[in-house]
Formats: C-alpha cells, structure tokens, sequence
C-alpha cells in the first residue's frame, strides 16, 4: 500500500530553541572585480534560495556546490567551497530565456539522475511563476526541457503561479516527488502543494493539496 503525505497545517509559533547562527556568517557575499582586484559588491547584488549538492556536478573541483539566485541578474548561479562556510565566486548557470516569456529564474532544486544533472526551478514570465527543467550531463551546461514549465498555475491555491521546488527521487517506488509553494490568485496567503511524477516531466498535483497551510497563529 503507498503511502502519501498527511495534510497538515502549520502552528509553529516560537523559533527553535537548538538553532544558531554561524559566527561566521555570511558565508556567501557576492563579488567584483574593481581595479583589478576581487572586492566585495555593495550595490545591491542579492542571493537567495540556497541548495547544498554534497555530491557536486563533474565540472566541479570543490566537495561542496551551492545552487542559488542572483535576484539582481534574475538568474541561477552556483558556488563551491571545500568546508562549507568559504566560498567561491558564483557562476552562472541559466539565465532568463526571452523566447519563453521568462523575465527572470530562480530557486534552483539540482538532482542527480544518474549521468544527468535536473534542475527543476521557477520561471517567472509577465503573468505569474511556473516550474520548468533543464538538464545538464556535467552539472554546469544546462538545456532546458520542452518549451513549456513542468508545473504551471493551478486554480484557487494555487492559481496565482508555483515556485520553490523541492523534488527528490523515490526509487523504491520509481517516483518523483515535488513540494512545492502555491500562490493564490484571490485572498489568503502562500501554502504547500505536493505532486508526483512518473518522469520529473509530467506532474500530477495531490488531491488533497495543499498539504501544508499556515494556521491562524503561526508565523
């Protein structure tokens, strides 16, 4: 009998108490070249939306790869490090495509498959965020999947867009499975929804999405 994941709802209310904050934090801060020497950027240069690969693409020489967005240049970078706290300068990896309607991509999720890299991640066009895929066969050289996201706006919930994927593979039962964050097209705020696919192509959105709500107390 498969088992799928339970509806919940959130109600966190106090941050944990085991958490803390590196001491050397941040770990990333953006960098250019200026005279000659590599500064740090305080022009407003932003990442986000970390992923940590501990089993790094091909072309990569560190044991450690970070996906993430460069939000200034609306795109997809990745970094390397050796320990996990010093880091190189970023690459970048897939930028916006004019030819889909993107305007920017962003919020990476890198999956090994095999001898092929996928990257499901958000694609944010005129009207609203969908998930897309490239795949790459060393990591670094990415090429888009189809010439439509895997994963478009839904109805209600979810009816504004999706973004924010989180895909891993269940190989005993030959899945994909994708969480993913819904935004509404009417009042109320973001939620979680959960889909699985035959592929990681083509997806089919739990019945019973969302399967993570905020409760009416919860942060």
């Amino acid at each position: 009998k498969e088992t799928k994941p339970p509806m919940i709802s959130a109600s966190v209310t106090s941050t944990p108490s085991n958490c803390s904050s590196s001491r050397s934090n941040p770990v990333v801060i953006l960098s250019e070249r200026i005279d000659g020497k590599l500064r740090s950027s305080t022009q407003g240069r932003e990442m986000c939306a970390p992923m940590i690969d501990a089993t790094p693409a091909a072309g990569v020489t560190k044991p450690y790869a970070l996906y993430c967005s460069l939000r200034d240049q609306r795109s997809i970078a990745l970094v390397e490090s050796d320990d996990g706290k010093t880091w190189s300068a970023p690459v970048t990896l897939l930028e916006p495509d004019g030819s889909r309607g993107e305007t920017r991509v962003s919020r990476p999720c890198v999956v090994r498959d095999g001898g092929v890299w996928r990257m499901w991640y958000a694609a944010e066009t005129s009207s609203g965020a969908a998930i897309a895929l490239a795949e790459s066969k060393d990591g670094l050289r990415y090429v888009r999947v189809g010439t439509k996201p895997v994963l478009a706006a839904g109805v209600g919930w979810d009816g504004a867009g999706v973004t924010d994927p989180c895909v891993t593979r269940d190989a005993a039962r030959g899945t994909w499975r994708m969480w993913y964050t819904g935004l509404p097209d009417g009042n109320g705020g973001s939620a979680i929804g959960y889909a699985e696919s035959a592929d990681g192509v083509t997806w089919a959105r739990d019945a019973r999405n969302p399967v993570l709500t905020a409760g009416p107390d919860a942060w």
